[in-house]
């Protein structure tokens, strides 16, 4: 699997769950996420929205259609600030399973964000809630 991934910017980590045993190719290796961190705060908004025993808003729904299919970052500031900043995003981070390597940053930004991938919790995300 290396050689195929060697002339390629790209890291790779795996995690088997029933060995418990992890395979990893340039896992602790900074790449871009791009405008993945806007996922990560629309899922936040969603999370917000169950956590209060309600939908999203029509207001959320637009802002989070504009985050991600607009790649609007002015709608990803709104959701960034409605869902706590770093620390909603730190915490549907961890649910999902990513640790403190993804580094979301804050502003007209967002396509400068970090992960690698050893930055994945090798514990169930959905365990804690």
């Amino acid at each position: 699997m290396a050689s195929l991934l060697a002339p390629i910017n790209a890291g790779l980590a795996v995690y088997d769950w029933r060995s418990k045993t992890v395979w990893s190719y340039r896992s602790t290796k900074a790449f871009n996420l791009g405008s993945c961190v806007k996922v990560v705060t629309a899922l936040s908004c969603s999370r917000r929205a169950r956590a209060a025993g309600r939908g999203l808003s029509a207001t959320e729904q637009g802002y989070i259609t504009k985050s991600l299919r607009y790649s609007d970052n002015d709608a990803q500031t709104w959701l960034w600030n409605l869902t706590g900043q770093h620390q909603g995003y730190a915490d549907t981070a961890r649910w999902l399973g990513l640790s403190a390597g993804t580094a979301p940053v804050w502003g007209r930004g967002w396509g400068r964000s970090t992960s690698t991938p050893a930055s994945s919790n090798r514990s169930n995300p959905r365990s804690s809630g």
